[in-house]
């Protein structure tokens, strides 16, 4: 009689434990799953720096212009995707343009980073060295550029 009860009490503390640890790791991943704000974030940045109106505008400026153009890449003609659809129609497999849609894709992307870099540069590079030092750190941080580019609608 005593085994049955010592192993009842065993299974119902592990299903016990077995809850708590789904609800930590729920909890865990259900909090990351916020939308971060922006401006929030923004303000946040502009209050650790010490950023003048004028900087802050800019950075906010340099978030808009950054989005504007990704909407603009998205929103141009026909989509990478749906050009290798297309081609589902073709009777051979043409490994050649695949690479060149693909490589024309990336480097088109690659074209836009490199303008939000330089962009970025020139909004830092009004900064005091010290703050352009922090900035630095702050954006090395996991989740910077997710919450500055994240959006609102």
């Amino acid at each position: 009689m005593r085994a049955p009860l010592l192993t009842t009490a065993l299974v119902l503390s592990l299903l016990l434990n077995l809850g708590l640890l789904g609800g930590a790791v729920f909890g865990h991943f259900a909090a990351s799953d916020e939308r971060p704000d922006p401006q929030a974030h923004i303000d946040s940045v502009a209050e650790r720096l010490a950023l003048t109106p004028q900087e802050t505008e800019g950075l906010r400026n340099f978030r808009q212009r950054t989005l504007d153009g990704l909407a603009s890449q998205y929103s141009e003609g026909t989509s990478t995707r749906d050009e290798l659809v297309d081609m589902l129609n073709d009777e051979v497999y043409d490994t050649a343009r695949v690479e060149q849609i693909l490589n024309t894709r990336d480097g088109d992307r690659n074209a836009f980073w490199a303008g939000v870099g330089t962009d970025l540069h020139g909004w830092a590079a009004d900064l005091s060295p010290d703050q352009r030092v922090q900035f630095v750190e702050m954006a090395k941080e996991r989740d910077f550029f997710r919450h500055l580019f994240a959006r609102t609608d």
